[in-house]
């Protein structure tokens, strides 16, 4: 089973970034001092990885709208009409939330970058990534 966890190096020491137990980031936070800008950025990501109150209403509302057309006695176009919006609405917040979770990625860089101007030893990402300098990677989809 390949190992796919984030790991990072600290000093001569290399750490996983996120625990076992799936929470991301946790495994710097030891290495933060609380109330830093580094901490306070860390603490940032975690939250932002959390599901808000808006994603789950929206979330319901479409599942509940495709279960309704599913389960609905009428007239064939409107109930075609209600699972396509339904379906349309748990698209939009799908990518709307993969987009978050892409951009919360920023903070958790941000406040490794913090860190490393606050203290030492440099935290370095990717400790058992490959040096990559005169390598191309790409990738082929087909579907």
């Amino acid at each position: 089973m390949a190992n796919c966890q984030r790991t990072a190096l600290i000093g001569d020491k290399i750490i996983y970034i996120d625990t076992p137990d799936g929470k991301k980031g946790e495994g710097l936070k030891r290495y933060f001092k609380q109330g830093t800008k580094s901490y306070q950025l860390l603490e940032r990501y975690q939250n932002n990885l959390k599901l808000n109150k808006y994603s789950k209403m929206t979330g319901a509302v479409a599942a509940g709208g495709v279960l309704t057309g599913l389960f609905y006695q009428g007239d064939e176009n409107t109930r075609d009409n209600i699972v396509l919006i339904s379906g349309v609405v748990a698209g939009i917040n799908f990518l709307i939330q993969k987009t978050l979770l892409y951009y919360n990625e920023e903070n958790l860089q941000k406040s490794i970058n913090s860190y490393n101007k606050e203290g030492r030893p440099l935290i370095q990402l990717n400790a058992f990534g490959p040096k990559l300098d005169n390598y191309t990677i790409s990738a082929v989809w087909r579907f």
